[in-house]
Order: structure tokens, then C-alpha cells, then sequence
């Protein structure tokens, strides 16, 4: 090619590159705003910008954005419109997002953020200009309004009337809409406009009023439920009252509880007070009821009062009524005792003279007396008044004897004094004596004298004669002595004897027996002793009370294998099972060589004063273990004889040791704890029973299995070492191959089609070229 053609070229391409600037510059912004209508937006709202070009244009690269005045910073990014005239950039509002009057940061708040905007026709870059403004009346509003409750709103209860007072701000711009709030949760929201600025709500009932609210703004914005409560409470507790004590028993002593009751329906109880004579003495009780201990010794004896008072907590308060109490708390006193140890020969009183029993008085019906523990109340004019507090008590004695007589003198306080062993004595009879047959020998004569009562006698020996001649008895000539036995008149000669007996009781009250005659034969010197006795030549009698031997044997021996096994083999229970299974038979004959038993039988007869037998079968088996070690938990196996046993039963069986029936038979285990090596074990028990045993069971204990021994023996718990050529059970870990990524041929392939197509381009180009040549 010539230098002409190529700077004809040059030329053409300078004027082609100028004319695309000129034109470039021609595509500009030509207005921009935001389409988004004018309005309070909160959280989620979507606004809309638009920027308007001259020509339509194509955005290369990344996202261009457009930075907005909110707070915190926020941008409208490019959502839509790319080759057209109209770009359309996109801003979410997110929450903490606010600004009075949205709009762009500055005139220049495009930022290409790296990208290019070109004309879709030159495909020139456009000129920035500084032209965004986006002025418009949005607000962005995401802050909830903020509504503020006055007055008593913390659960303090008031017994006045209550308001409460609704206010809401907003400080972000669009401004409080409306205010609802529901009162006591009844199902009704009330809307009020919030452009009021303070509603007030008023609370005069009983209760604990319930105020749930919350606010809108311009926005949209819902403020979170809140609640406060205005709780009124003008109603006093109901009037407390005093249980404890009560009108009815209102007489004290010593430590007391007092109780009060009282409720409160609305704000509840807050306190319940507690007073004597004006002096608080509770600790401050906070619910119903309230108890408070009151000791009774801090006040003088005598009239006091309680009361209480209930405060619920609006402070409303109520008295109850007062109760009078009487304190004594000194127990009774009295001067005397009259009529103390004398025998009486008539009814009569012993009386507890000057009794005072304080500012309580008596308490006639829980005061009493016994005699001879019989016990009788101080009521039905036993109890005499004598002065203020002072009284007489009369205890009638009308019942011949001595008796003991204690008091007990109680007043209405619970104060007690008791007096014990009084003596009271009366003796209204005279005695009388009663002479029964008389046994006569040589030289003696025994006379049995019965008194009606306890009493002294003395008796006048003479002829016939010396009786006649006088026609009384004067106890003056004779001595009194005690009479408890027969009379033992000894030493008597041969002749006829005239005696008269004379006996007085313990009131000194005397009365005579009739003149006793009879003869003695034989020689005797004359004489008489009075008392229990056997006179010379009487009889000698032995009381058949007691206990008596019938029979004891004993018998010593160590049992063979087989005795062992049959013995035990017999025994059957209750079911008719056997007592024992085979391998515990065997375990026991195994071991009778080990042991050497001796048992011992007693029988005794047992007579009681009545006449009633009983016998007594005392056993006693001693176990000697002829071992070298000791033995522990032996159990020793009894089958106590029929003849013996009679259906015998536990709780006849009277051992100290460990025992159990194990069959009706009876058979009888013991468990021996231990018995060292080389000694001796006695087993001992004995058998009550009412009928006779029978012979057999007095001959020597056969062997025939009544003593074996069998020794516990637990075997160890034994855990079989673990194999450690076992294999493990474990199966093995399988790993699971990871597979390798494969090769991406996308590259290749892309560049072998370049490649091709480039190859196609040229080839047709040089085909063009020859035609060219050819052509010419």
C-alpha cells in the first residue's frame, strides 16, 4: 500500500475519534429523583430513585450506587433500567434507619464503584455532572414510638383513688399516630388519637387494675405491650379475732399462745398486730393466722387485756374486740390439815384449811381427791368459800379402815399443789371374836381365836368357881398382847380349865368371848403362849405349793454319716416337702464326725398356790466342734419329742438364742454365731406346758437326727479372667476411598474453538486476497 492511501486512513480514523468525543459528550443526566410517593416509611419499605439520561446507556463492570443522608449511612443501589434511558437504583429500609427529609449525600453522590456508563450508541463514556439533588418529602421513620405511664404504676397498693396517665413521644420524626391501651384484660382495646398528649385514666374499685398499652408513630412503627397496674384497696381487713385464748377459759399461767385470724380480700393481710395492755408482743407476723407466745410471768396476777389489729397493704386497718384475761400464776396454798392420823369411831371430815387459790380460784371439777386410790372431784359442796379466794376443802371418811388419802388442788390457771399421804382412820364397829375348837393333849390345849378386825387380845385363866362368884369382866386385871394366831395354851397339869378372851380393836372399841372351859388330863406345870405355833406333840405340815423333779437324764454322742442322712432325709415340713434338698443332707452327714453333742432332759412339776400343775422340760444340747478351725453360723437342728412337744408353739419355746419352727413336728433350728475350735456351744431352751409329758420323752435322746450341725459355708464369688488372645469384637474400621476430582476440559475446549475459528478467519482471508489479485 502507498503512503498516500495509509495517511489518507489516518486521517479518516483522527476525524472518526474526534467525532465519537464530540458525541460522547453529548449524553449526560438529565434529571434524577425519587419515584417513592411522599410519606413516613418505616423497616422494609422500599424507595425507588431514577436517573434519566439523554440516551439510553449500558452500565459495564460492577454496581454503581448512589449515597443517601439517612442515619446510619445507607445507599440506593442499581436495581434496573441497563440500555435504556432511565436507571433505576433501589434503597431498603433497614431497621435503625432514620432521616426527617431523605435525599442524596451530595451533588455528586453517583459512585461508579468501579463501573462504566457508556452510551449505548457510541458506547462513550457519560459526563458526570454535578447535578443529583433528589429533593422529596420522605421520611424514614424505623424507631417505635416510646408511650410513658404516670402515677402509682409499681404495685403499691392505695386506698384513694388512682389515675394513671398515657403519654407518647416519638423523636424520629413522624410523630406518635394513636395510643390503644385495654383496662383489666377485658377483651376491649380502646384507639386514642395521640395527638392529646397525655390520657389520663381513672381507678376508684377494689382492685388490682390492669392498664396494657401501646403506641403507633407516622411510620407504622408498633411500640412493644407494656403493662402497669393501679392497684386500689379503700376496704379495711375484716375485724380480727382472738382464738386463743377465749372468753370461755380466760384464765392463764405461764407461757401462752395467742392467736388472731383476719383476711383481706383485696390488697391481702400485711401485718397482724398483737397487744396486752397496750404492748405489742408478736414478732412482726405477716399472714392469718398469727400466733405470738405470751409469757405470762413478765405481768403482775390479775385482770389484763389482748387485742389485735389487722393492716392490709393499702394500709386500711381494723381492731378487733378486747378480750380480759385473768393471770395467776401462783399455785394454791393452804394453812392446814385437819384430823391427821386418828382413828375415828364416827364419820368424819378432813379438811384443807384456808386453800387460796388466787385470782383464778378453783377449779372444783379438775381438783380431786383419792382414798385408797379411788378418786373422787372436789364438786357437790366439797368446796367451801370462806373469804375472797380462801375455801375449805371437806373430805368425807366414811368406810371403816385406815386409809391414805391424797389431794390434788388445781385452780382455773392450770396451777397445781398436791398434798399426799394423809392418814385417815375410822372404826365404827366393835370387834368381834369368834372361838373355834379347841385341840386338847397332854399338857396343852390349842385355841383358834378369829377377829372381824385387826386388833390386840388378852385372855384370863381360872376355875368355874372364880367366874361364878363374879358376874363381870374387867380388862383392869389383865395384859393386852397381839392376837394374829391360835392361842397355844402349854404346860398345862391335869384338871378343868376356865379361859376368857378379851380383844379390843384399834379405836380402843373392847368386846368379850364367852367363858371356854375344858379339861386337860395328864400333869403339866400351867402356862399358856399366845401366837402362831406348833404346841408339843401337835403335827408337823408341809405346804403342797412348789416345784418337784420328775425326771432328768442325759446322754452324750456324735452321730455317723448315714444316722445324719436318714434323720434328715425324714424330716418333712408343714406342705410334706422335705426340709431339706439332697445336696444339703449330703453337705450336713459330710460333716456330723466334726461335732461331739450332749443333751440334757429335766422335767419339773410346777404347783401354784392354787393347785394348778404345770411342767417344765428344760433342754440342754451342748456342740463341741472337734475341728481345728473355728466354726461360724452353725445351724443346729432339733426335733423336740412328740410326748414332750404336745403341739407345742413359738411362743412357748423360751430360748435365748436365735431359733425358728421350721415343721409342726415341732423342728427346731438354731443358729449358733460361732463356736471356736476344740470348745463347747450349749443350746439351751425350755417348754411350758399344762399336761403331763409323756414318758417316752423321759427316757435318754435317741440319735435318730435330733442334733445336727450344719456349717454355712458360701463359697467365693469367683469372675473368670479375661482371655487376652480373644479377638476383638470390634469390627474394623473401613475407610472409604476418596474419590479424585475430576479434569475440567472447559478451558481446553475454548481455546481449541479460538483457535479453530481463527484458523477459519485467515484461510478466508487469503482467499479474498487471491481473488483480489486475480482480479486485476
Amino acid at each position: 500500500m502507498g503512503f498516500k492511501k495509509i495517511g489518507i486512513i489516518l486521517v479518516l480514523i483522527l476525524v472518526c475519534f474526534f467525532a465519537g468525543g464530540a458525541f460522547a459528550a453529548a449524553t449526560a443526566i438529565t434529571a434524577n429523583d425519587i419515584t417513592t410517593a411522599d410519606g413516613n416509611y418505616k423497616a422494609g419499605a422500599v424507595i425507588d430513585v431514577n436517573l434519566t439520561f439523554d440516551n439510553a446507556v449500558t452500565i459495564y463492570g460492577s454496581t454503581p450506587f448512589i449515597g443517601l443522608n439517612t442515619t446510619p449511612a445507607r445507599n440506593a443501589v442499581y436495581f434496573d433500567g441497563n440500555q435504556t434511558t432511565k436507571l433505576l437504583f433501589r434503597y431498603t429500609v433497614s431497621a435503625g434507619d432514620n432521616v426527617a427529609d431523605l435525599g442524596a449525600t451530595s451533588v455528586n453522590a453517583l459512585d461508579l464503584n468501579g463501573s462504566t456508563i457508556k452510551n449505548e450508541i457510541t458506547d462513550a463514556n457519560i459526563i458526570l455532572l454535578d447535578v443529583l439533588t433528589l429533593g422529596s418529602a420522605v421520611f424514614i421513620d424505623t424507631t417505635a414510638p416510646v408511650t410513658t405511664a404516670s402515677g402509682n404504676t409499681y404495685l403499691t397498693w392505695t386506698k384513694t383513688n388512682q389515675t394513671v396517665t398515657l403519654s407518647c413521644a416519638d423523636v424520629t420524626g413522624s410523630g406518635c399516630k394513636d395510643v390503644n391501651f385495654m383496662i383489666d384484660n377485658n377483651g376491649t382495646w380502646i384507639d386514642v388519637v395521640a395527638s392529646l398528649n397525655s390520657i389520663p385514666l381513672l381507678f376508684s374499685t377494689d382492685l388490682n387494675h390492669s392498664i396494657q398499652y401501646y403506641a403507633t408513630d407516622g411510620a407504622g412503627n408498633l411500640e412493644t405491650l407494656k403493662t402497669v397496674y393501679a392497684a386500689v384497696d379503700k376496704t379495711v381487713p375484716t375485724t380480727p379475732v382472738i382464738t386463743s385464748p377465749t372468753v370461755a377459759d380466760p384464765w392463764l399461767a405461764g407461757n401462752q399462745i395467742v392467736t388472731v385470724t383476719s383476711s383481706d380480700a383485696n390488697s391481702g393481710i400485711r401485718t397482724i398486730e398483737i397487744f396486752v395492755d397496750g404492748n405489742r408482743i408478736d414478732t412482726n407476723a405477716t399472714s392469718s393466722p398469727a400466733s405470738s407466745t405470751w409469757n405470762t410471768a413478765t405481768v403482775a396476777d390479775g385482770n389484763h387485756i389482748i387485742n389485735a389489729r389487722a393492716t392490709d397493704y393499702a394500709y386500711n386497718d381494723a381492731n378487733s374486740a378486747a378480750l380480759v384475761v385473768i393471770v395467776d400464776n401462783n399455785v394454791p396454798t393452804y394453812n392446814m390439815v385437819d384430823r391427821n392420823n386418828h382413828w375415828m369411831s364416827a364419820d368424819f371430815n378432813i379438811t384443807i384449811k384456808d386453800v387460796n387459790f388466787g385470782w383464778s380460784q378453783i377449779n372444783a371439777a379438775a381438783s380431786y381427791y383419792t382414798i385408797d386410790d379411788a378418786q373422787t372431784a372436789f364438786t357437790g359442796g366439797k368446796a367451801v368459800l370462806i373469804s375472797d379466794y380462801d375455801y375449805n376443802l371437806n373430805i368425807p371418811i366414811t368406810t371403816d379402815g385406815n386409809h391414805v388419802v391424797n389431794v390434788r388442788m388445781i385452780d382455773n390457771s392450770g396451777n397445781v399443789t398436791d398434798i399426799n399421804g394423809i392418814q385417815a382412820k375410822l372404826d365404827k364397829a366393835a370387834p368381834t371374836i369368834t372361838v373355834g375348837s379347841l385341840t386338847l393333849g397332854v399338857g396343852y390345849a390349842t385355841v383358834p381365836i378369829t377377829l372381824n378386825e385387826p386388833g390386840s387380845c388378852r385372855y384370863k385363866a381360872g376355875i368355874v368357881a372364880d367366874f361364878a362368884t363374879s358376874a363381870t369382866y374387867t380388862q383392869s386385871n389383865y395384859s393386852w398382847a397381839d392376837l394374829s394366831n391360835d392361842v397355844n395354851l402349854v404346860d398345862l397339869g391335869a384338871g378343868s380349865y376356865d379361859y376368857v378372851f378379851a380383844c379390843r380393836d384399834q379405836n380402843d372399841t373392847e368386846a368379850s368371848s364367852s367363858v371356854i372351859h375344858f379339861t386337860i388330863s395328864g400333869a403339866g406345870t400351867g402356862g399358856a403362849s399366845t401366837g402362831g405355833g406348833t404346841s408339843s406333840g401337835g403335827s408337823t405340815t408341809t405346804s403342797s405349793e412348789g416345784t418337784v423333779t420328775v425326771s432328768e437324764s442325759s446322754d452324750s454322742f456324735t452321730p455317723t454319716a448315714s444316722e445324719v442322712t436318714d434323720a434328715l432325709s425324714a424330716l418333712k415340713g408343714d406342705d410334706g416337702l422335705p426340709l431339706y434338698t439332697a445336696s444339703e443332707v449330703a453337705a450336713m452327714a459330710a460333716s456330723s464326725q466334726d461335732y461331739t453333742f450332749t443333751k440334757t432332759l429335766k422335767v419339773e412339776e410346777v404347783t401354784s398356790s392354787n393347785g394348778t400343775k404345770s411342767y417344765n422340760s428344760t433342754f440342754s444340747i451342748s456342740v463341741k466342734n472337734n475341728n481345728s478351725t473355728d466354726m461360724q453360723n452353725v445351724l443346729v437342728v432339733e426335733t423336740i419329742p412328740k410326748a414332750v412337744a404336745q403341739a407345742i408353739t413359738a411362743s412357748q419355746i423360751d430360748s435365748a438364742l436365735q431359733f425358728r419352727i421350721l415343721a409342726a413336728d415341732p423342728v427346731v433350728q438354731f443358729t449358733v454365731p460361732l463356736i471356736k475350735a476344740g470348745q463347747s456351744y450349749s443350746v439351751g431352751y425350755v417348754l411350758n406346758t399344762t399336761a403331763k409329758p409323756g414318758t417316752a420323752s423321759l427316757s435318754a435322746p435317741t440319735i435318730g437326727g435330733e442334733q445336727v450341725v450344719v456349717p454355712v459355708v458360701t463359697p467365693p464369688v469367683t469372675t473368670p479372667p479375661a482371655d487376652k488372645n480373644q479377638p476383638a469384637t470390634t469390627p474394623p474400621v473401613v475407610e472409604t476411598p476418596i474419590a479424585g476430582a475430576g479434569m475440567d476440559w472447559t478451558m481446553p475446549i475454548v481455546v481449541i474453538i479460538v483457535i479453530i475459528v481463527i484458523v477459519v478467519i485467515a484461510a478466508v482471508s487469503m482467499g479474498k486476497g487471491k481473488k483480489g489479485k486475480l482480479s486485476k
